[in-house]
């Protein structure tokens, strides 16, 4: 099955923003290691408002939702429904699936540092709910 052409902030031409913008769970940051692409990712942040509390609410609890869900689900490991649900969310085309892939690449590799993270997001729950 082809897959589909992937859809950017300015276009099907743009840098992939995977590669310009990862996550520390809700919260974007710049993450390329050349200038330019450093600056790109600043940018887009601050053009999209991506980490703007007042301005974007909801996307930013969306976002906590989708980390709180997504650390009980690697918190109950290789069981099989976890591993179904976990693949939808990592998926191309799933809400958030930037944030995902960097939450879950986190736990993957330190999985003490995600626990925090993991905290954070529900603590942002508790508190903008």
């Amino acid at each position: 099955m082809p897959s589909r052409p992937r859809r950017y902030p300015v276009s099907s031409l743009d840098v992939d923003p995977e590669i310009v913008i990862g996550f520390r769970g809700i919260w974007p940051k710049s993450v390329h290691r050349d200038p330019t692409l450093q600056k790109r990712g600043v940018a887009t942040i601050t053009f999209f408002q991506l980490d703007d509390v007042t301005a974007r609410k909801t996307l930013l609890l969306q976002r906590a939702w989708l980390v709180v869900a997504l650390y009980g689900q690697l918190v109950q490991g290789q069981e099989p429904k976890p591993v179904a649900l976990v693949s939808k969310m990592l998926a191309s085309g799933s809400p958030h699936t930037n944030c995902a892939r960097s939450f879950e690449r986190l736990f993957r590799a330190n999985q003490a540092e995600a626990d925090v993270v993991a905290a954070e997001a529900y603590d942002f729950l508790i508190s903008r709910s």
